[in-house]
């Protein structure tokens, strides 16, 4: 009984490690993933916050990584990302 327990807790715990994986920034198209899509976002005081907001805006969008392609903005920015998966 206590070895089916432990089982039971070590598979729930590699399973919300697993889901709990954030998308990845690359510098390059990866080549072992495929572009599913592009999101933006805006409102981004400097190039770190921006960023920010592109990787948790993948992370909602279910990819495993996400390329920067565009930023534009004074006060706040504005950037695009390539995501995939």
């Amino acid at each position: 009984m206590k070895t089916i327990k432990m089982t039971f807790a070590a598979l729930t715990l590699a399973t919300l490690t697993f889901g709990a994986s954030a998308a990845d920034l690359v510098t390059s198209e990866p080549s072992n993933q495929q572009p599913v899509g592009t999101i933006s976002v805006q409102g981004g005081t400097n190039l770190t916050s921006l960023e920010s907001q592109l990787s948790a805006a993948a992370d909602e969008a279910g990819a495993k990584s996400f390329r920067i392609t565009s930023t534009s903005g004074q006060n706040k920015l504005h950037g695009t990302a390539v995501i995939y998966q």
